[in-house]
């Protein structure tokens, strides 16, 4: 009998495990072993009630597809979802030192920024050479060359450091593909009376009327069979060349699991510095040099209702450093369910990025001080007052959002080939460490392709 250990019950872990069940795997001689270390699948889309009775999302995720099998599964799984077109903003202080919300792309709304910066941005995109041959050595550069300095200045450059935690010349800018908007002049005019929010792949998105984005994945898990999983049960150790791991249960007894392949969906660099075998030092060293931020959401419960300045807006990005948050989503917004009277009560989802430094004397943020920070610049804001607050909710994620750094592809080229070799692929947000291909959909589909690959030889598309 052979057996597929699949660590993870993420979105890419249960889209393997769908694509195995769909294949009828279940009917061969194959075992199918899901591991996750939480009570509950989901992963880092998993979704909390709070016990005043406010629902939360580990961050600001909304349901948008690239593929119509992602369609199907989720047609299959959740019958009740609520449409909601996109109204994203940034909040930004112009030059005048007053603060306005920005239609986003902000690139495609410079004029309803201050006068004078509007005007100085407008000159600089009109006057930069788009022709020039220079092929960008970073970020950084791309940014300048795309969208001029004085935009670069203005949002680009503060509100990337801000949401990477790294300086964008340490970062490369193969991986930016749909999610910038290049700027038009011709459409910078034509959306002055516009204000336009619908570039983008998410312009319009669904969310499930209940349960929170965790509660698509919960009912993805119910298509599968209830004995491939394992909750609680988390991977301590791996020997690779022996193709056996160590699993923590529960009760914190110890096991070993030896598997035939491995899907895992475990962070790379954490996947590779667990083994055990004493042969792969310098695969270690590689994987200890992927760069990670690290996220604190804060959701905070409020009483009443939002304030007239957000009622019409769905998330906002803020992009200078007078806050800790680099996004903030009117959750309450997305369902009724996501707070216990929908008459009395409405809720913000607050997202902040933390640099991750590997130095014993590196500051961090407690809970104490994220929330307390997110609250101030919340009220500094005018968006809420201390009064109205019934519930402060927080969660770190340790791995927040891995970062493209200049030499990721190398790294991975370089673990990726080396893990195949010995049948271990490792896939998802983290599993593949390429945060273009990190949305839900990608990262089902990750699951559901290589799984294609294992047992068709169909070369995968995602990753």
């Amino acid at each position: 009998m052979q057996r597929v250990v699949i660590i993870g019950a993420g979105p890419t872990g249960l889209g393997a495990a769908y694509r195995l069940h769909q294949l009828g795997i279940s009917r061969s001689n194959t075992q199918v072993v899901i591991l996750e270390e939480q009570e509950k699948p989901g992963g880092l889309s998993l979704s909390f009630r709070d016990d005043a009775g406010f629902l939360w999302d580990l961050g600001g995720h909304v349901v948008f597809s690239h593929y119509i099998y992602f369609d199907k599964v989720l047609e299959e799984a959740v019958q009740n979802w609520t449409m909601h077109k996109r109204a994203a903003f940034a909040y930004m202080m112009g030059s005048s030192g007053a603060r306005r919300f920005i239609p986003y792309p902000v690139q495609e709304n410079v004029l309803a920024m201050d006068r004078v910066d509007s005007e100085r941005i407008l000159k600089d995109i009109q006057g930069f050479n788009r022709s020039r041959t220079r092929k960008p050595g970073n970020f950084d550069e791309w940014l300048v060359d795309t969208f001029g300095e004085e935009l670069c200045r203005f949002f680009m450059s503060k509100y990337n450091r801000k949401v990477w935690t790294v300086d964008p010349k340490e970062m490369n800018y193969e991986w930016i593909g749909e999610r910038v908007a290049v700027p038009s002049v011709e459409r910078i005019k034509k959306n002055k009376r516009l204000k336009d929010s619908e570039w983008g792949p998410n312009r319009n998105f669904r969310f499930p009327r209940y349960n929170g984005t965790g509660g698509i994945w919960q009912s993805v898990a119910d298509l599968l069979p209830r004995s491939w999983f394992h909750f609680e049960n988390r991977v301590v150790q791996l020997n690779i060349d022996k193709k056996i791991l160590t699993v923590a249960s529960k009760d914190g007894a110890k096991y070993s699991l030896s598997y035939d392949v491995l899907i895992s969906t475990a962070p790379l660099d954490l996947l590779v510095t667990m083994d055990s075998s004493g042969r792969h030092g310098k695969k270690k060293a590689i994987a200890r040099q992927l760069v990670y931020t690290r996220t604190h959401v804060v959701g905070i419960g409020l009483t009443g209702q939002p304030p007239q300045s957000l009622l019409d807006k769905s998330w906002i990005y803020f992009p200078d450093p007078d806050s800790p948050f680099y996004r903030v989503t009117l959750f309450s917004k997305y369902s009724k369910d996501h707070v216990p009277d929908s008459e009395k009560y409405w809720s913000l989802l607050c997202e902040t990025a933390e640099h991750v430094s590997r130095a014993s004397n590196a500051t961090r943020w407690t809970r104490s001080t994220i929330i307390q920070s997110t609250v101030s610049a919340l009220m500094e804001y005018g968006f809420i007052t201390l009064e109205q607050i019934v519930s402060r909710w927080h969660r770190q994620l340790d791995h927040g959002y891995p970062v493209p750094s200049l030499h990721r592809e190398q790294l991975l080229a370089s673990l990726q080939g080396w893990l195949q070799s010995h049948d271990i692929f490792s896939r998802g947000r983290f599993g593949g460490w390429r945060y273009e291909v990190g949305n839900q959909d990608h990262a089902l589909m990750q699951g559901v392709e290589v799984v294609d690959y294992l047992l068709r030889g169909t070369p995968e598309e995602t990753y």
